[in-house]
């Protein structure tokens, strides 16, 4: 077919980085309007811009689908066409490509995948033009030799692709070690009859079940040497397969002894594998397996998971007999959960109080099990609360460690001290109640509840003195605005030296990963918005290297700075405040660890929005944090959608109202302007109240009205203790002090 290229596009060269950094982050957020507004009627653009109109067309719902492989040529060539055809793909064959750019070899991807679902060249064409492009250190890249692996394979040209990847260096076989590309080398070598080497390959993608395709082996397997080939395979190689066989062929083989618990294995992974088996098949037998192997034991951890698996499966005494024998003495906060789930079940309070305590002093940020604790120490019984002695109070305040999520544990005890007339007890606790749980959504339902006891008490003069006596002022002080007063003061003495050397470690995540290709490459992904690509090229890095557990957190944290992916800064600095025990409250954390907490993406959107529907800046980020963490694309189980998690249904009417025709709930514009127009009806229905209307956002205003009805008593605090959904519960605790940071924020960048 004759091939007419239009013209050229005329690319211009003057396009500052900052304007190239706005357009990455329009195609990373899915600003669809913004980038329709700034070039669908361009005459000139560039390759960049040509690459934002294919995303757009692509993924906009009001897009023009035929017209991105249009642009994505573009982006791939310089050329401007009218439409893309197989003339166009055929000279693709023979055109120079350049793959310097992210953007590019994206295109070069996509339109692969337009190629090929169109049939615009033939297999043997396809796998000339998957050639072209180059092994790099870079997601795309293996994945269309994984795509040229599986289209040789399947079109017979065995000895072609075992050619080729033969003569691959070690350094781009290191790039191409994945499971797909190791598997069609097995099938080829299985097709060519070497048979030796096929087996080999195939054994060794099971030993390493991260990295998938185990069934596919398994099918292979069977129809290379026979549906039962694995009944004469020794234990130590069955046991790669045990998991993967369907259920009547593991139960076959118990029944019939041939890999029964007596079996005698050497590796401890193998133990682990025949355990999870036996679990499944033979769980009356997994303690006398485990015992017959007591020198080459699994991990704690993954005994530990044994355990779970037990107890998920109703093997309640068995899970209880594992841990006794083989946990008694283990510190893996799983193994103490795993005790408190079992006394939970066969009703021993005592044990399962205590191991309550084992479990939340290693990881305290477990809800659920926080809730257990405050219903064992302050249980209801026919409309009255029996609180638990002084003892078990004591045993549980000195466990669970100093964080927000200690906040229902003060207020309860605070709660109990006034019940049991403990007065000197109560005040003493009232006076640094705030240093137990700072940041807590508790921290402002005590300063309500107990007004009358905290106006009585005397706040230190000079709270800046110590962070003993600020702790104390701001106990006092919590139902007034004591934020204002600290703009522009010195509160260098509140931060704690964790989270600063948190900070710091962060920070040189920068360098590492600034000087690291695999590195570099996901920054440039997450740039545009491709995350799997990005995280993918980190999890490489990861693996290659083994790298530490928290180290992987803070190169993560960085991975989000750079490229400018809130979500990513946000979830895994949140994760190390975790590991590393450290408050979210903002007042005691240095500026580069608040930022990346609490931070205000898309924050003039915001603020027109904001204005417009009369509803506070800090309420709108504490209800997009909680919703999405920011991710544009967010889209959960239920169906809402994007930075606001708007349902669609509530979209259509939000749309009818505002006179707005064509939308997409994740593009930030649509997403923040429903949203808050939403939560503003909703603040008005509820008096302008945020804990109200939180409620009702999370679980609907007829699930709320329906609450209020049979659980409200005249005290919102008492009614949502007793709130019977426990996810709009959580969720309500969680915007509020949301929100308190956020205003605190405001208030304390005022000066």
């Amino acid at each position: 077919m004759f091939l007419k290229i239009l013209s050229l596009f005329i690319f211009s060269v003057t396009v500052s980085v900052f304007a190239d950094e706005n357009i990455y982050n329009d195609i990373k957020t899915l600003s669809w309007k913004k980038i329709n507004r700034n070039f669908n009627s361009k005459k000139k653009i560039n390759r960049l811009e040509a690459f934002a109109l294919a995303r757009y067309h692509e993924s906009y719902d009001y897009g023009t689908r035929s017209r991105a492989p249009v642009y994505y040529y573009s982006v791939l060539t310089g050329k401007k066409i009218s439409s893309f055809h197989s003339g166009i793909a055929k000279s693709l064959l023979k055109e120079e490509l350049d793959f310097e750019s992210i953007p590019s070899r994206l295109a070069f991807q996509k339109l692969f995948h337009e190629i090929s679902k169109r049939k615009y060249l033939s297999k043997s064409e396809q796998i000339d033009l998957l050639r072209k492009f180059p092994i790099l250190t870079d997601p795309i890249s293996v994945s269309l030799y994984e795509e040229l692996a599986s289209l040789m394979a399947k079109t017979g040209k065995y000895a072609a692709y075992l050619n080729m990847y033969n003569k691959f260096s070690q350094e781009e076989k290191e790039i191409l070690n994945t499971s797909k590309i190791a598997y069609y080398r097995a099938y080829s070598y299985w097709k060519l009859k070497k048979l030796e080497k096929s087996e080999s390959i195939y054994y060794q993608i099971l030993k390493e079940p991260h990295f998938g395709m185990g069934r596919e082996v398994l099918f292979d397997l069977k129809s290379m040497k026979g549906k039962n080939f694995y009944k004469k395979l020794n234990p130590e190689e069955l046991v790669y397969l045990i998991n993967l066989l369907p259920k009547n062929e593991q139960r076959d083989l118990v029944k019939k002894e041939i890999f029964s618990p007596t079996v005698s294995l050497e590796d401890p992974k193998q133990v682990y594998l025949a355990a999870k088996f036996f679990v499944k098949r033979a769980p009356s037998s997994v303690l006398g397996f485990l015992r017959s192997h007591k020198k080459n034991l699994p991990g704690d951890l993954e005994l530990a998971y044994i355990s779970e698996q037990l107890i998920h499966s109703g093997e309640v005494k068995k899970a209880l007999a594992i841990q006794n024998e083989f946990l008694k003495s283990s510190g893996e906060a799983l193994v103490f959960k795993n005790y408190a789930r079992i006394y939970r079940k066969l009703k021993s309070g005592e044990n399962f109080f205590n191991y309550v305590l084992k479990y939340l002093s290693l990881y305290p940020y477990d809800l659920v099990y926080n809730d257990y604790l405050i219903d064992y120490l302050a249980e209801s019984k026919s409309r009255s609360i029996v609180y638990a002695g002084e003892k078990y109070w004591d045993m549980a305040l000195s466990s669970v460690p100093d964080l927000p999520v200690k906040g229902r544990l003060i207020y309860w005890y605070l709660r109990y001290l006034k019940y049991s007339g403990k007065t000197e007890k109560l005040n003493d606790m009232l006076s640094k109640y705030y240093g137990f749980c700072s940041g807590s959504y508790y921290t402002g339902v005590i300063a309500e509840e107990f007004k009358k006891e905290l106006q009585a008490l005397s706040p230190p003069a000079n709270p800046l003195s110590s962070k003993e006596e600020f702790i104390q002022y701001i106990s006092i002080k919590q139902s007034t605005d004591y934020v204002t007063p600290l703009s522009g003061k010195n509160l260098d003495f509140l931060i704690s030296p964790e989270s600063k050397e948190m900070e710091a470690k962060i920070n040189e995540s920068h360098t590492l990963i600034n000087s690291n290709p695999w590195l570099k490459t996901s920054v440039e992904y997450l740039r545009v918005g491709q995350f799997n690509e990005g995280i993918y090229n980190a999890h490489r890095y990861f693996h290659k290297e083994n790298v530490e557990e928290r180290l992987k957190n803070q190169i993560l944290v960085g991975l989000g700075d750079l490229s400018n992916y809130t979500y990513l800064s946000l979830f895994y600095t949140r994760l190390l405040m975790k590991i590393n025990r450290i408050s979210d409250d903002i007042l005691f954390l240095p500026k580069g660890i608040v930022e990346r907490l609490y931070p205000t993406p898309h924050l003039e959107l915001v603020k027109i929005n904001s204005a417009k529907f009369g509803v506070e800046k800090p309420i709108v980020y504490a209800i997009m944090r909680q919703e999405s963490f920011f991710r544009e694309n967010a889209k959960s189980p239920a169906n809402a959608r994007g930075l606001m998690q708007v349902m669609p249904r509530t979209g259509r009417f939000l749309a009818k109202s505002l006179k707005v025709s064509q939308y997409s709930l994740h593009d930030p514009e649509v997403s923040i302007q429903f949203g808050t127009k939403f939560l503003a009806d909703l603040l008005k229905n509820y008096n302008n109240q945020l804990r109200w209307a939180s409620i009702a956002y999370n679980g609907g205003p007829g699930n709320l009205r329906k609450w209020k009805r049979r659980h409200y008593k005249g005290d919102f605090n008492h009614f949502l203790e007793e709130l019977p959904s426990k996810e709009s519960r959580d969720y309500c605790r969680i915007i509020i002090s949301n929100y308190i940071n956020y205003r605190n924020l405001d208030r304390l960048n005022s000066n």
